[in-house]
């Protein structure tokens, strides 16, 4: 790759990057879909009275969130503020999210369904989101995308293990 390719390469990725965040999690769903998380779940205890519904309402709230919040971070060329965190904190999500299904892989010492695309998408992502000097965040947009990214999981993590207010 010569100099301008990688320089062109890299002033890609400094405008596209948030739309590498629906592709990656298109990819991850798919995988514990298909690779049964919802019963590996409850198996596990995580979360015991997760069904396939619930899975799919979760997934496709915040699938949509984290699609428009990319279009909009682009649309807005990453010089808003408000788009660029946000795409920034679902990025960090995404990582976390990715760590969290090996951590629970080894603990339980059984395949954690969306480990694979975890590994191979989420983490990467993450390093090139925070550590690509392509990316312009500042020292406290990476803060507040990864405190943001906790407060995400929490979330996440209670309507998986307790339900959906109102949704039976």
């Amino acid at each position: 790759m010569t100099s301008g390719t990688a320089g062109a390469a890299a002033s890609a990725w400094s405008r596209l990057w948030p739309l590498a965040l629906p592709l990656a999690y298109a990819a991850h769903l798919a995988e514990e879909a298909l690779g049964g998380f919802v019963p590996w779940m409850r198996t596990v205890g995580v979360a015991p009275t997760m069904d396939e519904r619930r899975f799919l309402l979760l997934n496709a709230v915040f699938f949509s969130a984290v699609a428009a919040v990319a279009v909009a971070a682009v649309a807005s060329g990453l010089r808003r503020p408000a788009p660029r965190l946000l795409a920034a904190a679902f990025g960090a999500a995404l990582s976390m999210n990715g760590a969290i299904h090996l951590v629970a892989s080894a603990a339980t010492g059984t395949y954690s369904p969306g480990a694979w695309t975890g590994a191979l998408l989420y983490l990467p992502l993450g390093y090139l989101l925070f550590a690509s000097p392509g990316v312009d965040l500042a020292g406290a947009e990476k803060r507040t995308a990864w405190l943001a990214a906790v407060g995400i999981h929490v979330v996440v993590f209670l309507l998986a293990r307790f339900g959906v207010p109102g949704l039976r």
